[in-house]
């Protein structure tokens, strides 16, 4: 698997990643030069496989090497902020962790998610493709404004219901 290590001054125990003890240096200049890198520890980042974030390129093959990396390890794989168009349909097994990225699914393409979905309410999916799989699924994934009275949400409570409708 190509997970980058991290290593910090300081202590880490089970989860918990400390401060350094008194006279420990290091601590700093640890943590800003892997900062850009943290979400790796946590999951597999599609970017760290060539997907491209301004959604021109197709980032479908980069999506599928990262769901290969993780192979039934268990680790969520992250779509960082960014636009990731996705023109072949795709199966997530494992969990799928938006940390502001935007799926943009292409026409007749589905994004399938088997192992769960994590999203703020925040914009997570674009296009005319189809979202499945999912155990729950909020509106604003679809980019509605759901300030009421301010815009009709058909469409996007629509994508949300389809989204879940046929999970057991």
């Amino acid at each position: 698997m190509l997970i980058p290590s991290l290593s910090f001054a300081g202590t880490y125990t089970t989860g918990k990643l400390s401060k350094p003890a008194v006279g420990e240096t290091g601590w700093g200049e640890a943590i800003n030069s892997n900062w850009s890198r943290i979400d790796e520890v946590i999951g597999v980042n599609i970017k760290a496989f060539g997907a491209d974030s301004t959604g021109v390129a197709d980032s479908s093959a980069a999506i599928a090497l990262a769901q290969t990396a993780v192979n039934g390890a268990q680790i969520p794989i992250i779509i960082p902020v960014g636009t990731y168009k996705v023109s072949n349909s795709i199966t997530f097994l494992e969990r799928v962790i938006s940390t502001g990225g935007i799926l943009s699914i292409d026409s007749g393409k589905t994004v399938t998610f088997n192992g769960g979905f994590e999203a703020g309410l925040y914009q997570t999916f674009t296009g005319s493709g189809t979202v499945t799989g999912l155990s729950e699924a909020y509106p604003e994934w679809w980019g509605a404004n759901t300030t009421p009275g301010t815009t009709d949400m058909t469409a996007e409570l629509q994508a949300a219901f389809t989204a879940v409708k046929n999970v057991n």
